[in-house]
C-alpha cells in the first residue's frame, strides 16, 4: 500500500541520515528535483543563521554570501548547484569537498561537506548533506605537507633535492600518455670558484645557476639540484625531442653568463 511504501521510504531515509549523524554536526535533506531543503540538525557554530529557508538554491546562495570565505565561494555554489549535484550523484552515490567558513567568533575554519544520495527515493533525486569542522585535520595535513616539502627541498638553491627529484620524476614518468625529457648537467670550472673566491661565493654561484635554470623552464617542469654542482631538469609534456635541445641551449647560455654578472674572473659553464 501507499502507506507502507511511505513508511519504508522514511525508514530508508532515516537510516541514511543516521549513517551521517555520528560524524557530521549539521545535517539537512535536499530534494534536488524539487529544489527544497529541510534541516535535521542545526549548526550551533553559526551566528544569526536562519533555518527557515526551504528552497535549496536560495539557502545555498545566501549561506555562501554570508559565511563562506570569498576564495571558496564560487566553488561552493558550483558544487551545491542543482546541475552539479545531479551530475555528481548520477555518476556516484556520494561526493565530498572542503571550504573555509566564518564562525561565531569571526574566524574562518575548514569544513567538509558530504553529499550522499538517498537511494530509497525513486521519484526524485534526493540527498543527505552533512557538514563538519575539519580545521584540526587540515592544519595537521598542511604541516605534514610543509614538512615533506622541506624534506624535498635543497636549502641552498630552493630547488628540489635528490630525494625530491626521485619522487617527483617517478610520479610524472609513470604517466605513459605524456612525453617528457630529462636533462642532466654539471658545471665546468666550478672548483675554481671555490678555490679563488671561497665556498661562500661558490654557494652564490650555485644559487644563481639554480635561479637561471628555474627562469628558463616552466612552472610544470621539475628542476632540482642532484648534488654538488649537478642539476636535473624534467621537461614535462613535450611534443618534439627538439624542444629538449632548445631548452638545454637556453639554460647553457644563461649559466655561461652567471659568473660575468657576479664579476668573477672564472667562466663557469654547463
Amino acid at each position: 500500500s501507499q502507506e507502507t511504501k511511505e513508511k519504508l521510504d522514511f525508514q530508508h531515509r532515516d537510516a541514511t541520515i543516521r549513517s551521517l549523524s555520528d560524524e557530521y554536526k549539521s545535517i539537512m535533506y535536499i530534494n534536488v528535483d524539487e529544489d527544497t531543503v529541510a534541516f535535521y540538525r542545526e549548526d550551533t557554530t553559526l551566528d544569526e543563521w536562519k533555518k527557515d529557508i526551504d528552497k535549496h538554491s536560495v539557502m545555498m546562495t545566501v549561506f555562501a554570501e554570508r559565511f563562506v570565505a570569498e576564495d571558496d565561494r564560487a566553488e561552493y555554489k558550483y558544487l551545491l548547484s542543482p546541475i552539479t549535484m545531479k551530475e555528481m550523484l548520477t555518476k556516484d552515490s556520494e561526493y565530498r569537498f572542503e571550504y573555509q567558513r566564518r564562525c561565531k567568533n569571526g574566524e574562518y575554519r575548514y569544513h567538509e561537506v558530504k553529499i550522499k544520495r538517498d537511494e530509497s527515493n525513486l521519484e526524485n533525486l534526493c540527498a543527505i548533506m552533512g557538514v563538519k569542522d575539519i580545521e584540526d585535520e587540515v592544519q595537521l595535513r598542511l604541516q605534514l605537507e610543509d614538512a615533506l616539502e622541506m624534506a624535498y627541498t635543497d636549502h641552498l638553491t630552493g630547488l628540489y633535492n635528490q630525494q625530491g627529484l626521485f619522487a617527483k620524476c617517478k610520479e610524472i614518468l609513470e604517466d605513459e600518455s605524456v612525453n617528457s625529457a630529462i636533462l642532466f648537467m654539471d658545471l665546468d670550472n666550478f672548483k675554481q670558484v671555490n678555490d679563488m673566491y671561497g665556498h661562500g661565493m661558490g654557494d652564490k654561484v650555485l644559487y644563481e645557476v639554480g635561479k637561471a635554470i628555474r627562469e628558463e623552464t616552466r612552472g610544470k617542469d621539475i628542476v632540482g639540484r642532484y648534488g654538488g654542482d649537478e642539476f636535473v631538469v624534467l621537461i614535462y609534456d613535450i611534443k618534439r625531442p627538439e624542444v629538449a635541445e632548445e631548452v638545454a641551449e637556453r639554460i647553457a647560455n644563461r649559466i655561461n653568463s652567471v659568473c660575468g654578472q657576479l664579476k668573477l674572473q672564472v667562466q663557469v659553464s654547463a
